[in-house]
């Protein structure tokens, strides 16, 4: 979420809004409750944590 030219947000608002055929994951570290929360509002087709559990990560992109 808090990458470092930006918030992910941005670019999840992006993807939304022009309903671009893809699906988007979220993988955050970011204890900012109000971006996580906007974040969901923007309904992110999966949310992962920090640290990465990357066997759910990678059971997600196998199988989303």
């Amino acid at each position: 979420m808090d990458l470092p030219d930006g918030l992910g947000t941005t670019i999840l608002r992006h993807v939304r809004a022009k309903r671009l055929p893809v699906k988007v994951a979220v993988l955050s570290g970011t204890a900012d409750a109000a971006l996580l929360g906007e974040a969901a509002d923007l309904r992110p087709d999966a949310t992962f944590t920090k640290p990465p559990d990357w066997d759910a990560i990678l059971g997600w992109v196998a199988n989303p």
